[in-house]
């Protein structure tokens, strides 16, 4: 669902702050509210970076504004939701 967490659907998965880590949902990514700067990832993505090591770095990335409290739209935001929610069917999104 919207709500499910992404810590259950993708344990790997981290922000660079455990609170909004554990709290994060597939509707906080596609709502643009996890707190990830809009640009986050896509520079490594023009660099040649594959999709599984930007995910694995969005760790490092201090976020644009608090969990839940301001919108920036985020290309790697959406596509982590993408994802996770894929991960319970076994299939890539």
């Amino acid at each position: 669902s919207w709500d499910s967490k992404i810590a259950d659907l993708d344990p790997a998965f981290r922000l660079a702050e455990a609170y909004p880590t554990s709290q994060l949902t597939i509707r906080d990514l596609f709502s643009h509210r996890s707190g990830l700067p809009g640009t986050a990832g896509d520079d490594l993505e023009d660099i040649g970076y594959d999709r599984a090591e930007i995910l694995h770095r969005l760790r490092f990335v201090p976020p644009s504004s608090s969990f839940r409290a301001g919108y920036s739209y985020s290309n790697f935001g959406l596509t982590e939701g993408a994802v996770a929610a894929a991960m319970p069917t076994g299939k890539s999104w």
